[in-house]
């Protein structure tokens, strides 16, 4: 365990090394971080799609929606579309992404609905049509905005790095299925961008799909591993020039130190803007089933919404380890393991090496979970 002291000269290292906002305070639009989320947009999606949008810090190119909360990737775009709605944000563009898992060819068995509701946001997705909805973006470039066109997440994910080199943070709230798709299409992706937040995982703490999987990555644990690899396996670390962009992971053994409580929920609905409002009133599914399935009475874990946070405030994490893992593969969906992360401590401890199929990440392991809250909730309340 680390002393304090040298916990935050590392923190605040490892803040610059990524170039997070808050590190290094901007004045003036053309400084804002500008990142793009990935999201399959549920409850706690939708926590961190608004405190992003709450934030000056942060430009928001685009929401690239995801399979998850809802096994139908169109549903999700929806309810995405809802929530920059009630935040007055409907210039920022929302991309279909893929239907299905890395190399799959059929809808995803798992979905979030037992949690998120029918419509993966507790009853207030607002309406969908099953005919996919059309994107047509303005793309970002340094010397203007390309034409408009119908793009997949993916691509509109490799258009961004490519025409914003260096300047562009992802951050995961789903699967990593677009991600994925986006290197196959640019294997430059990882020194393309600034840096990759992902929610997901469990490394020490049990899953919440399996007992050894966290759902992110257990829908998904192929794209979730090819990922991993481009961006912090053996090969990308041994490629002559710049290093990749560094994976910053937010596991379960973190999301769960951070309750939003009935009583932040109630205030929240009474008291804030039409975002808030309508993330209450999607909440209360969210918090009956954490409650009757999980256990979890006390309040509501905000999972994705720590990518958010970390590039905020990283001072808000009290632990933060670089780890070796694996994601596993198998050849059934359905097996205990798939999806499930599996730390090196030799590696951890400093006694082995990068493996073959092992990836380096940073790794949250502890936050302040009273601030977290706060600092949602503050933010939630800046919106209309």
């Amino acid at each position: 365990m680390r002393r304090w002291g040298s916990t935050q000269r590392w923190l605040r290292g490892l803040a610059i090394s990524i170039g997070v906002a808050a590190a290094v305070p901007e004045e003036g639009p053309s400084k804002r971080q500008k990142v793009i989320i990935v999201a399959d947009v549920g409850v706690d999606d939708a926590a961190g799609l608004l405190w992003a949008l709450a934030n000056e810090k942060l430009e928001v190119l685009g929401v690239t929606a995801s399979f998850g909360c809802h096994w139908d990737v169109r549903r999700t775009a929806a309810n995405a579309r809802t929530v920059l709605r009630s935040a007055g944000r409907e210039d920022v563009p929302v991309f279909v992404g893929s239907r299905w898992a890395f190399g799959q060819s059929a809808s995803p068995r798992l979905d979030g609905s037992l949690f998120h509701g029918p419509d993966g946001f507790g009853g207030e997705g607002g309406p969908w049509s099953e005919e996919e909805p059309e994107s047509l973006p303005t793309c970002p470039s340094a010397g203007g905005s390309c034409a408009a066109t119908k793009l997949s997440a993916a691509e509109f994910l490799v258009q961004s790095a490519r025409a914003l080199p260096g300047e562009v943070v992802f951050l995961s709230f789903s699967s990593l299925t677009d991600v994925a798709l986006a290197a196959l299409l640019e294997p430059n992706l990882p020194w393309l961008i600034k840096s990759l937040v992902v929610m997901g995982g469990a490394l020490y703490s049990a899953g919440n799909v399996s007992p050894l999987a966290e759902a992110n990555f257990a829908r998904d644990a192929a794209a979730t591993q090819a990922v991993f690899q481009a961006f912090g396996g053996r090969e990308a670390f041994a490629r002559d020039g710049p290093r990749p962009a560094p994976v910053v992971l937010a596991p379960l053994d973190v999301t769960l130190q951070a309750l939003v409580t009935p009583g932040d929920l109630l205030q929240a609905g009474a008291s804030g803007g039409a975002s808030a409002k309508l993330w209450a009133k999607a909440a209360g599914h969210y918090r009956k089933s954490y409650c009757e399935i999980a256990g979890i009475c006390g309040g509501i874990p905000l999972h994705d919404a720590h990518t958010v946070a970390f590039l905020l405030e990283p001072g808000l994490y009290t632990n933060i380890s670089e780890l070796s893992i694996e994601v596993i593969v198998t050849a059934e969906e359905g097996r205990t393991e798939h999806g499930m992360s599996v730390v090196d401590r030799r590696a951890q401890a400093g006694r082995g090496g990068l493996g073959e199929r092992q990836s380096r990440v940073q790794a949250l392991l502890g936050v302040d979970g009273e601030r977290y809250v706060r600092s949602f909730l503050e933010h939630l309340a800046l919106l209309p």
